[in-house]
């Protein structure tokens, strides 16, 4: 694939992450701060990681939740290029 198509898929792919509607989904169980998610997923989208490009079947982000007595803290990670970020939600706790 030609570094002109992969442009205008990471384009159209951070079109679609900036208008989904994905606010009520990350309400249900763990404390996730919906801004640090997106900006997670738009880092996945950029020219540094080809997530997008290298992923097949069974390939997904990777999720790691640690609990403690006040809230449940959530990192998240690429296995493209090893990218995490800490999206839990201290504010609500």
């Amino acid at each position: 694939m030609d570094e002109e198509k992969k442009k205008q898929i990471r384009e159209k792919i951070k079109k679609d992450i900036l208008e989904q509607k994905i606010e009520p989904i990350l309400k249900r169980g763990a404390d996730i701060d919906v801004e640090k998610y997106r900006k997670f997923l738009l880092h996945s989208a950029e020219d540094n990681c080809n997530y997008y490009f290298q992923r097949g079947i069974g390939a997904g982000y990777e999720y790691t939740f640690s609990s403690s007595t006040i809230g449940s803290g959530v990192i998240v990670s690429c296995p493209a290029c090893g990218h995490k970020e800490n999206i839990t939600n201290y504010d609500d706790w």
